[in-house]
């Protein structure tokens, strides 16, 4: 069809692993919207049949000087892309969870700024979604041991190594962060809906 035309073969076969559709479709509007920010860059549209992928499932194209990544929830797809460092993002659709199933992620300075917060599940998904931005950004995705990652204020810190942290403003009912190794200094949202996706297919 005419999505394997844009990103081949093995990325729909990685996007039809998803059990849910939702995420299915999400895999690839993600890889759309990549196409889409390449093709600024002066990329062609099929550059996405060339993705590699590290030792820790990490994509990337070999011929470009950019780094992306990608991320879904809810309503939202969500793509940064960078000419000039690694960097990750993540978004959350913010709902009302059993925060005691998830106190393994958090410790003591999470804790306490959860419990200060006038509002605990914007606060927690807040530090949910830095933490994931900055393992994005350090490019091994998921550890096990999610506590030991320090956020303070637009600084997280992973092993000794310091992540600059951008809070992204997409809707009210989501937070999202940007990490990066050195700070981000400009940032250009674009937003686009999946009409806008599929005219530019």
């Amino acid at each position: 069809g005419f999505v394997e035309t844009f990103i081949g073969t093995k990325e729909k076969e990685r996007a039809l692993r998803f059990r849910r559709w939702q995420d299915k479709q999400a895999n690839l509007l993600g890889k759309l919207l990549l196409a889409h920010l390449l093709k600024q860059y002066g990329y062609s549209k099929q550059i996405l049949r060339n993705l590699d992928y590290s030792e820790f499932n990490r994509p990337y194209i070999k011929q470009a000087k950019l780094d992306f990544n990608i991320s879904h929830s809810g309503e939202f797809v969500v793509c940064a892309l960078s000419d000039t460092q690694l960097i990750g993002i993540d978004i959350e659709l913010i709902q009302q969870i059993n925060l005691e199933d998830f106190s393994y992620i958090l410790n003591s300075h999470d804790q306490v700024r959860i419990n200060d917060s006038a509002d605990k599940y914007f606060s927690f998904f807040q530090i949910w979604s830095a933490k994931e931005a900055m393992l994005k950004a350090d490019g091994r995705g998921l550890v096990n041991e999610l506590d030991k990652l320090e956020i303070n204020g637009d600084l997280g810190i992973f092993e000794k190594t310091i992540y600059h942290l951008k809070e992204l403003k997409i809707d009210p009912l989501y937070s999202s962060f940007i990490a990066s190794a050195t700070p981000i200094e400009n940032v250009r949202i674009q937003r686009l809906s999946n009409e806008d996706l599929f005219e530019y297919l």
